[in-house]
């Protein structure tokens, strides 16, 4: 069930499953091609907020006497009719071989059971048309979730006393649930807070070592101001070559980052692992800590007397 819009209709959907298929008039391939169907009901698309692309859905027409008839999603169309359009293509499925289905409409791509990767090639049958003994009845409404449930049960028991229901749960539970992103979002829960914690240490890290680098050249501050050296000129000496360290230290990192990133790309979903806002954030915060810890105890040493700079342990 999932809180919305009060839909017109009830659509059923039979748990998701897979099958080997046989593509009328595509040569024989060593390996047969596969594809995941769900059986639904009308207003199935409608309900679940799926766009139809082309074609049209399934309805109460489409029966157990009818023409069978299958909506693909736009992943099926494209891998075994490129260049094509599905619409009229005629497919069979391997435990039913002698019922040629014909393929009515074109949807645009879900997840079936994967949150992660391409999404798979997958088509939608008349649930009249494959009937199963379990069913996922789809709700969508704008009341309270328990006082939908308590209808619906209402509703069923009023047809079938013995019905069994369970697993009465939300669009939002389901999904936050432990089939679905509860582990991903632990997993990047705690890779956020590590990536924070590594960040403030690369920050105290990088302003500790570049202010003591700074201070230790005081002594050399006082001589060239000694010597005549204006207090711009020496600020503009010590930032500069702080700046090439910090350039230095930056394109190691990021090379790092670059190769370590394409090693984890398999554990991340729908995440660029060289993200450029965050690389260009992280690199501009990183920069300007350095600078700082390289202006200031130089902005410090060039205010005192050069005497006492020369007298600096």
């Amino acid at each position: 069930m999932k809180s919305a819009s009060i839909a017109t209709t009830v659509p059923l959907g039979e748990t998701v499953l897979g099958d080997d298929i046989e593509i009328h008039g595509r040569p024989v391939e060593k390996n047969q091609p596969h594809a995941i169907y769900v059986a639904v009901s009308s207003h199935y698309f409608e309900t679940l907020g799926m766009s139809l692309l082309r074609g049209r859905e399934i309805t109460d027409a489409d029966t157990q006497n009818s023409q069978p008839i299958a909506v693909v999603n736009a992943a099926m169309a494209e891998k075994y009719w490129p260049n094509q359009d599905a619409i009229g293509k005629t497919f069979t499925r391997a435990d039913k071989p002698k019922r040629a289905i014909q393929i009515v409409g074109v949807v645009r791509n879900s997840r079936f059971d994967q949150i992660s990767g391409p999404p798979a090639e997958g088509f939608y049958i008349p649930f009249s048309q494959n009937f199963a003994s379990t069913a996922t009845l789809q709700i969508r409404t704008t009341i309270s979730t328990d006082a939908m449930a308590r209808i619906a049960l209402d509703q069923i028991h009023s047809i079938s006393p013995t019905m069994p229901v369970f697993g009465i749960r939300t669009m939002s539970r389901l999904i936050d649930g432990a089939n679905g992103l509860l582990f991903f979002k632990a997993g990047a829960a705690v890779a956020a807070a590590l990536g924070l914690l590594g960040l403030i240490l690369a920050v105290v890290g990088v302003y500790g070592v570049m202010s003591y680098s700074v201070s230790r050249r005081t002594s050399e501050i006082g001589i060239r101001m000694a010597l005549g050296a204006r207090r711009d000129q020496v600020l503009t000496m010590i930032c500069k070559q702080g700046a090439i360290l910090v350039a230095f230290g930056l394109a190691t990192g990021l090379l790092c980052a670059f190769a370590i990133g394409r090693l984890m790309s398999d554990f991340l979903v729908d995440v660029n692992p060289t993200d450029p806002p965050t690389i260009v954030s992280v690199s501009i915060l990183l920069t300007a800590i350095a600078l700082l810890a390289c202006f200031i105890p130089a902005r410090r040493a060039t205010n005192i007397e050069p005497t006492q700079a020369l007298r600096h342990e």
